[in-house]
């Protein structure tokens, strides 16, 4: 008898740590279209020219939805990244094409974190490459973690709502066709 109550507090004990398990790996998973993101706080650019860029006030913090656009491109990247480095060439060409057209620049704006980079590794990524948008650290690999431990580069494109909400709109793994992704931005972001 004892032994039969011990193989069922073990077969209850293994199945609330695979419930457990599953609950952690499902909190951790990459974005995917129809998603919210993660609201993950921010600290706003020092630079009143970047918080221009995006939008933003005096506050310390911010989350991407409160980023006055209606479309956000979120570059993830590390200093480290080779495929990064070769991926600049066209995200500079994306932020051209829509930093040219005043209807397109008042509604698209871009962000970039850096997956485990110092501030220092930041800047020296933003001068090596001439990137013009904001870029963000993180160090700790907290946002990492919270987008589900995505490789880089990677792209989260979403759309912010009217209700300030937001929904991943395109996920991309590094692209080379600049206007088809710009072309399937505005189709899905109806821009």
């Amino acid at each position: 008898m004892i032994k039969k109550i011990f193989m069922f507090l073990t077969l209850v004990a293994l199945c609330l740590s695979l419930s457990l398990f599953l609950d952690l790996t499902d909190a951790y998973q990459t974005p995917k279209v129809g998603d919210e993101l993660p609201l993950i706080e921010l600290p706003v650019p020092k630079s009143l020219e970047e918080r221009n860029y995006l939008g933003l006030g005096d506050k310390n913090f911010f989350t991407i939805p409160k980023i006055k656009a209606d479309v956000v491109i979120i570059y993830f990247f590390s200093f480290y990244c080779h495929f990064c480095a070769m991926q600049v060439e066209y995200v500079n060409e994306l932020y051209r094409i829509i930093d040219k057209n005043p209807n397109l620049r008042k509604k698209i704006r871009f962000i970039g974190i850096g997956i485990g980079n110092t501030l220092q590794e930041v800047d020296a990524y933003r001068k090596a490459h001439k990137l013009s948008f904001p870029l963000f650290t993180d160090v700790d690999f907290f946002i990492h973690k919270a987008y589900g431990e995505i490789k880089t580069p990677y792209f989260v494109i979403v759309k912010i709502k009217e209700d300030g909400n937001h929904k991943v709109i395109c996920c991309k793994y590094a692209f080379r066709e600049v206007d088809d992704l710009l072309k399937e931005i505005l189709k899905k972001s109806s821009i």
